[in-house]
């Protein structure tokens, strides 16, 4: 399923980003690295097509009303992410988005599988 193969993929880029500031774990430079991680490193394709052409069907399967809101906040979440990775440029860095999207990706990849609970 996508959600397995999108999970991984960040959780890659969540450990390139982490490990431009791993020699200085203990220091502000150390975060600002990780930050430029998440700023100047590509950002994986996250896959959608399923869910997508799952949508005009969704009325019709089995799935809980619970489990269909986790997936929904999920997708939004990939979507979220990739809007603002989209809007870093070196113009408007000062936005601090690359701390947007650190948490972003912590909270999808904590939050795992929303069909695994």
């Amino acid at each position: 399923m996508e959600i397995e193969d999108n999970l991984p993929a960040l959780g890659k880029y969540q450990s390139q980003a982490k490990d431009r500031g791993k020699d200085f774990k203990k220091s502000a430079i150390g975060h600002a690295m990780i930050l430029d991680g998440y700023r100047y490193n590509a950002l994986p394709t996250l896959k959608q097509g399923v869910w997508l052409s799952l949508l005009p069907s969704l009325p019709n399967s089995d799935l809980t009303a619970d489990e269909l809101r986790r997936i929904h906040t999920f997708y939004k979440q990939l979507d979220n992410l990739e809007s603002v990775k989209g809007s870093i440029t070196a113009a408007k860095r000062k936005m601090d988005n690359e701390r947007e999207m650190e948490e972003l990706i912590s909270t999808l990849i904590q939050n795992g599988n929303p069909l695994a609970l």
